[in-house]
């Protein structure tokens, strides 16, 4: 390599890090940013926690409803006609999985 390379190689370097230097953000740009990402952290606590009330209240609401209809096998009947006397019964799940792909089958409304 002769001189013109070298000098060329060092204005590229000058320039790099000239670069980084004047566009590195602010500590207002990196409060911003810090204030956003608690927010959005927050946020996500909020979501969990309403996610898990909200679970423990439909399966509140699945017990207390199957244990009004192994009450009443009248309401069974109204309820399912022909079909009641197999909506009482334990939950079975169903594992099917190959390399790529694994779903479960519940025998509770047959959902994936």
């Amino acid at each position: 390599m002769d001189r013109n390379s070298y000098i060329g190689l060092g204005l590229i370097f000058v320039l790099l890090i000239g670069y980084f230097y004047i566009n590195q953000p602010s500590s207002a740009d990196l409060a911003i940013q810090k204030r956003y990402a608690d927010s959005v952290q927050q946020v996500k606590q909020l979501e969990a926690v309403k996610n898990e009330a909200a679970a423990i209240n439909a399966k509140r609401e699945r017990d207390s409803l199957s244990a009004r209809l192994k009450q009443d096998s009248n309401a069974l009947k109204t309820v399912y006609g022909g079909f009641s006397g197999h909506v009482l019964g334990n939950e079975q799940i169903s594992n099917i999985e190959n390399d790529e792909l694994r779903i479960r089958f519940t025998n509770k409304g047959g959902s994936v």
